[in-house]
This record gives structure tokens, C-alpha cells and sequence, in this order.
């Protein structure tokens, strides 16, 4: 079995992505060309789903496939792909241009220049890794397993809840529960186990005196500051290990409903978050299947 027609899909795509080349080049593009740009994008996909989903399906049986994740965009300059070729016989890859759909949602997302700027080298890289298309193969992964956006979100979150015991050694039937547990941060750090709070205060920049400076950094190095300010502590990091953790759960989940292997940029995030429990990727197993 060939994966023909998603071999010619990375043809057509290139193509169509070029057309609006010098639109994103511009230096005047905007958020709302952007938008329009990532609408044009999916419905690209969508016509294509069903022959991609059966070639998908019969190439997973007896070959090893990975689903290269954990980035938006894979930096070809960096030569960061030859890692991932050297193993496994096919490598698929999230569409990058519809994955940042959500930075461009909201008006007050969508101005936000860095935003725009993401775009660009995004679109400048998927351009790179589609001249390689006879190794990577860029699908509309989200897409094709999130049929219900709504109900997916509910799923990760409530395995999010029930893996989050794992963090204090305690379970937790709902976040009220979880956030009249804890006042303060220090009473946070001193609830958490040992190996988590080793993990979240050592990453591959720096090493945290405290949880509450992890969370100060965390939120102003996205320019989320103002959150301090509205959300009580326990929140605070309830929502950075949310953001993360959802992050992994959601490619788990769509490793599993298409047969394939992950491959994260960041494999210590990927321990840190789902390697805290050695059943977590069996439970997690379960939950799709339920789905």
C-alpha cells in the first residue's frame, strides 16, 4: 500500500500556499488576511479527509510511523529534521498553519505583532518542509481525529483533573475541590511530590528557587502578567500545568486514534507531564476508546 494521493496532497498544498506568498511577506499583512488564509487552509483539508484517512490507516498496519509533535513549526535551517528521519518509515507532521488558528481568534490576539511575526516563520518553514516531501508529510491531524472540538476539550480536561492528583498525592473530584485545598503558593510547593516539583523547577534554561517564581517567569515570558492579578495562586498554576499537560494529552490522543508513534521536540515535557504515572498512557488509552 502507497500513500499516494497524500504524496500528491504536499504537491497541491505547496502550490497553494505560494499563491499567497506575497501576501504573507508583505510587510502590511494583517490578522485578518491571516485568518482568511487559515480558513482557506482547512477547507484545502477537508475535501481530502476521507482518501487521507484510509491511506493513513492501511500505511500504520505493518509500517512504524511517527507523529512528529510538541512544536508548531519544525526548523529545517536548524537541520533539526534529520534527527526524526533516521527513524521509523514514515513521519507525519500537524498542518502548522492550522494549528495557530487560535492566535487568531480573538481581536485582542489577533493584533498582537509577535503574533503575526509567528505566522510568517511558520509559513516560511511549512514551505521548507513541504520541499521535502518525499520525507515529511504534513496532514491535518487535528482535524481528522477532533470531530467534536467541544466534547475533545471536555475529555482532555477532565482526564487533566483526574491526572492531576498525581501531583499531590491526593485526588481530586473537581477544580472547586482543588482550588479551596490550597492558599498560597508555599502551601503548594510543600503539597507537591518530590519528582514533580524537581521537574517544574529544573527546565532547560533555568533553575527555580520556588514554584512561585517558576509561575511569575512562566506567565511573563508569554506576556500574561495580568494574570497575577485575577487568578488566586492555586489558579495560577492550575493553569500553566493545564496548558502543558492538555498540550500532551491532546497528542496522545491523536496518536492513538490514528496508530501512530510521537515523537516530541521536547521529550523532558513529555516525561514531566505523563510519565508521572507509569499507567497514564494505558488510562489515557482507555479514555479514547470511551470517547
Amino acid at each position: 500500500m502507497d500513500i499516494k494521493n497524500i504524496k500528491k496532497y504536499q504537491i497541491e498544498y505547496e502550490s497553494l500556499l505560494k499563491k499567497y506568498e506575497a501576501i504573507v511577506l508583505n510587510e502590511e499583512l494583517s490578522s485578518f488576511q491571516i485568518a482568511r488564509i487559515i480558513d482557506i487552509v482547512d477547507s484545502f483539508w477537508l475535501d481530502k479527509l476521507n482518501i487521507i484517512e484510509y491511506e493513513l490507516e492501511q500505511i500504520t498496519y505493518d509500517n512504524d510511523c511517527f507523529l512528529l509533535s510538541g512544536v508548531i513549526y519544525l526548523d529545517i535551517e536548524s537541520n533539526e529534521h534529520y534527527s526524526y528521519k533516521t527513524l521509523a518509515n514514515y513521519h507525519f507532521l500537524y498542518d502548522p498553519l492550522h494549528k495557530l488558528r487560535n492566535f487568531f481568534r480573538g481581536v485582542k490576539i489577533r493584533s498582537k505583532k509577535e503574533n503575526i511575526d509567528l505566522f510568517k516563520r511558520t509559513y516560511k518553514d511549512t514551505l521548507k518542509v513541504l520541499e521535502l516531501k518525499k520525507h515529511f508529510f504534513i496532514l491535518p491531524i487535528s482535524l481528522m481525529v477532533i470531530k467534536d472540538e467541544h466534547s475533545h476539550v471536555e475529555m482532555i480536561r477532565n482526564f487533566y483533573l483526574n491526572s492531576l492528583g498525581s501531583f499531590f498525592d491526593k485526588e481530586f473530584t473537581s477544580f472547586d475541590e482543588l482550588f479551596q485545598s490550597f492558599n498560597n503558593y508555599d502551601e503548594i510547593e510543600n503539597s507537591l511530590n518530590p519528582n514533580i516539583k524537581e521537574a517544574l523547577l529544573i527546565d532547560d534554561e533555568y533553575i527555580f528557587e520556588s514554584i512561585e517564581t517558576f509561575i511569575k517567569y512562566y506567565f511573563k515570558k508569554r506576556d500574561m502578567l495580568y494574570i497575577l492579578d485575577v487568578k488566586s495562586e492555586i489558579e495560577q498554576f492550575s493553569m500553566i500545568i493545564e496548558m502543558q499537560l492538555m498540550q500532551i494529552l491532546d497528542i496522545l490522543f491523536c496518536s492513538i486514534a490514528l496508530n501512530l508513534s510521537p515523537a516530541c521536540k521536547n521529550r523532558s515535557e513529555l516525561d514531566t507531564n505523563v510519565g508521572v504515572r507509569p499507567d497514564a498512557k494505558t488510562e489515557f488509552n482507555r479514555t479514547v476508546k470511551r470517547s
